[in-house]
């Protein structure tokens, strides 16, 4: 890249005020929890908690690195300030261009952020940039106004492409007003051009206005520039209430003049920062024309039940468009899109919008979310009853507690809306909310009682099943993106095995290959499953080979246990893997739970009042076949010294705790591929047992 040697700024030689002291662990906290996609370097956030975890002197990298940004003298600006600019279609035809920014940048930005940010740079009706509760004090507050005489109407005023438009030099006047520590990082960071990588590295676009996207101090030293309007309005227009959540500015107006002096205002003050008022998207509109039907702002809508009815129903109608997109996917991608982005796309309305008159609307979005599920279970509404008692309840719990996060709306908006509210009132009177039980903690309390409450209405073998299936192992997959072949699943795979983890099974149907009844666990008892537990076997084994030789260790598959036997081991390990980092060899052993012989223990040793017992019989089952391993080679007198180490795990990826050891620097790699080998295994096991079964690496 070449550098942009002309600086911006006209007074260049100024250095500012000496920036605080950063502290090195709030750096490395930072740099630990960082998240979003690689800048133009490709360093990634797991690549940085790799370095921390391994090497002292990167931690002492990035706290003189961040230093060095504070106090405007770190090298290699153009790349570190450079972003990788993504040009997406919109759906008018458009381009929406995604930037981002350099992960060291990022790291460094937030820490300087945190360790300079004050309460009192920023004005308390501006919100957005470290204030409690989001958008909702704002939404409240015009709620509030509704019955409010004082105010005649709304004004919502839209800014167009405003980080990308604002002057930086008006951003320095602010700083050296506002928050004079931050100036030697602005003008390192702002004081030459920007540069944009578009996705080749063939084409560069400088930027010398505005803020990138992206950049931590962004959202600050906007707001920290959009002062000026605001108080310009309040200075001239005093009967005029502002709310600005960043470059969303709302007015509470006693009439129309006042909304029309400070658009007025806003035109010529945020002329000379550089911001334009998008005349399109700003309106005023009547509080009595908001009660009688709606309003939608800062991505909510308040108003009339009917207006929130109607405005809740075409969100619905938008994810039932996104959710038949899905069907160009395969199961296990559109599973993954549906959880972690489809069904999240309302949550901040459980917490902004009025439930009132909404629980049957919420009630419809939960059928449609639940609906595809079941469509990917190749379940559908003919289904007895009896065979899916288990699956709306458990499509709904989190992944933590046993389900398939696929959470509740109309189950979980009343205590969502209640925590959200009593954050808003504190806010907008300046109280503390540390005292205010969270949403987050209301609902880790609720989730929990739903899952005690469930498993204490199943029979001992489904709670052993349902626990089992909540295996690290067993559920990774769920939050896997299958980027490679050992990762994926085919449509038929997925849905036996979310049929396996909402206990599905015919209850009234003899099994097609041995005759015997149907039970939840039925496959790893019938006598013709012979053929999938070997080849399930086989593929476990394989895979904790080849993840052991990835980290440096000797490894050989199926080596006889000594010179003078017959008998063979599956694994043999030399290297760091080993204990004392020497040799030992390993038995695979895959462990079935509710067969006929320990059901009878397992039923004894369960207490359903105490969740832990289900967990401790499933160790129990491991810890007996530990030792029968260990007493079967015991019993082979072998004069060997090199130790043989039985490696169990159930049949759903419960791991016994003598495995742990070998899994230390492995469980990144290992723990996705188990996983999906398990949920394979299940399908492998509701096939019919004559169909021949390719083993493969």
């Amino acid at each position: 890249m070449d550098h942009q040697n002309q600086n911006i700024f006209k007074n260049n030689k100024k250095k500012g005020s000496l920036p605080n002291k950063i502290d090195s662990e709030l750096i490395i906290n930072i740099a630990k929890s960082v998240k979003g996609a690689p800048g133009i370097s490709g360093w990634s956030s797991k690549l940085i908690n790799t370095c921390l975890e391994h090497s002292p002197s990167f931690s002492d990298f990035l706290t003189s690195l961040t230093r060095q940004i504070s106090n405007g003298t770190a090298s290699g600006r153009d790349y570190l300030c450079a972003s990788r600019l993504i040009p997406l279609l919109k759906k008018n035809g458009k381009i929406r261009p995604i930037s981002v920014g350099e992960i060291f940048y990022r790291i460094s930005a937030k820490a300087i952020l945190l360790s300079h940010k004050e309460d009192s740079q920023l004005l308390l009706n501006q919100y957005g940039v470290g204030s409690k509760g989001g958008t909702e004090p704002i939404l409240l507050k015009i709620e509030q106004s509704l019955s409010d005489k004082s105010f005649q109407g709304l004004g919502m005023i839209d800014i167009k492409n405003a980080f990308n438009s604002i002057k930086r030099s008006e951003v320095l006047d602010s700083i050296i007003k506002h928050c004079p520590h931050l100036e030697r990082t602005f003008r390192w960071s702002y004081g030459c051009a920007s540069q944009l990588v578009l996705p080749q590295g063939d084409h560069i676009i400088n930027s010398e206005e505005g803020l990138r996207q992206g950049d931590p101090l962004s959202p600050f030293l906007f707001s920290l520039t959009f002062r000026k309007v605001i108080e310009a309005i309040e200075h001239n227009v005093p009967n005029v209430q502002t709310l600005a959540y960043l470059d969303d500015l709302n007015l509470l107006c006693p009439d129309q003049e006042g909304y029309c002096k400070s658009i007025s205002i806003i035109k010529d003050r945020g002329s000379q920062l550089g911001l334009e008022i998008n005349e399109q998207k700003s309106q005023f509109i009547t509080m009595d024309y908001i009660k009688k039907n709606s309003c939608q702002i800062l991505g909510s809508c308040i108003g009339s039940n009917e207006g929130r009815i109607s405005f809740l129903l075409d969100h619905i109608n938008n994810i039932k468009d996104q959710i038949k997109l899905l069907d160009n996917l395969t199961s296990q991608e559109s599973y993954l899109i549906l959880r972690t982005c489809i069904a999240q796309e309302s949550r901040h309305l459980l917490r902004s919008m009025d439930p009132s008159g909404l629980q049957d609307t919420w009630k419809y979005l939960d059928q449609v979310l639940s609906d595809f599920v079941k469509h990917l279970m190749n379940i559908y509404s003919d289904e007895p009853s009896d065979n899916i008692k288990w699956a709306n309840q458990i499509i709904k719990l989190p992944l933590r507690h046993g389900g398939l996060g696929i959470t509740s709306h109309s189950d979980t908006v009343d205590m969502i809306r209640i925590s959200a509210i009593s954050v808003a009132e504190a806010v907008l009177c300046w109280a503390p909310t540390d005292n205010i039980v969270s949403a987050k903690e209301k609902l880790k309390e609720y989730y929990q009682q739903q899952n005690e409450i469930i498993i204490q209405k199943m029979d001992h073998q489904e709670s052993i099943q349902f626990i089992d299936l909540n295996s690290s192992i067993s559920k990774k997959w769920l939050t896997t993106a299958p980027k490679n072949i050992k990762l994926q699943l085919t449509d038929p795979m997925v849905s036996s095995y979310l049929r396996s983890k909402t206990l599905y099974y015919n209850r009234n149907n003899k099994c097609n290959h041995c005759g015997q009844d149907n039970s939840i666990n039925h496959s790893e008892l019938c006598i013709y499953a012979t053929n999938f537990k070997v080849a399930r076997h086989e593929l476990v084994k394989k895979s904790l080979a080849n993840c052991l030789r990835s980290i440096g260790n000797q490894v050989n598959i199926e080596p006889f246990i000594s010179t003078n036997s017959e008998h063979r081991a599956d694994i043999k390990i030399n290297g760091p893997s080993a204990p004392r980092s020497g040799t030992c060899m390993l038995d695979v052993s895959i462990v079935s739970l509710n067969t006929t012989k320990t059901r009878k223990n397992n039923n004894k040793s369960i207490n359903k009042n105490n969740l832990n017992s289900i967990d401790a019989v499933i160790q129990s089952n491991l810890e007996i076949r530990y030792k029968q391993k260990n007493n079967h080679y015991l019993k082979l007198n072998i004069n060997n010294n090199i130790p043989i180490i039985p490696w169990c795990i159930t049949s759903k990826g419960t791991l016994h705790s003598a495995t742990e050891p070998f899994l230390k620097d492995i469980k990144h790699q290992l723990i996705p591929e188990l996983s999906v080998i398990f949920a394979r295994s299940l399908y492998m096991s509701s096939r019919t047992q004559s169909n021949k079964i390719t083993v493969t690496e």
